[in-house]
C-alpha cells in the first residue's frame, strides 16, 4: 500500500493485492486513522485494488485486507500503517 499526496484535500490511499487470477474471489480493505472507526470497502473483481481518501490531519493511516479464497478459506493480513 502507499499513500498518495497531490496537495490539500488531495490525500489518499492506495492499496492492491498481490495474488494471480482466480486465487481470491472477494477482498475487503478495513481502515482507519489510527484509534478512529474502520471503514469498509469490497472488490469482488480481478485485480484486487483499493483507493480511499485521507483526511490532511491524518499522520497515519492503518489499514488490513481480509481475502476469500477461491477454495473458501478466509486469509487476513496484520494491520499495517501507511505514514505520511
Amino acid at each position: 500500500g502507499m499513500l498518495l499526496a497531490f496537495g490539500r484535500e488531495l490525500t489518499g490511499g492506495y492499496v492492491y493485492l498481490d495474488s494471480e487470477y482466480g486465487d481470491v474471489v472477494r477482498a475487503t480493505l478495513s481502515w482507519r486513522a489510527p484509534g478512529g472507526d474502520w471503514t469498509k470497502i469490497q472488490d469482488s473483481g480481478f485485480p484486487f485494488e483499493f483507493s480511499f481518501p485521507v483526511a490532511d490531519d491524518s499522520a497515519a493511516v492503518e489499514w488490513r485486507v481480509e481475502a476469500t479464497t477461491a477454495a473458501g478459506e478466509t486469509r487476513v493480513t496484520p494491520i499495517l500503517t501507511l505514514r505520511r
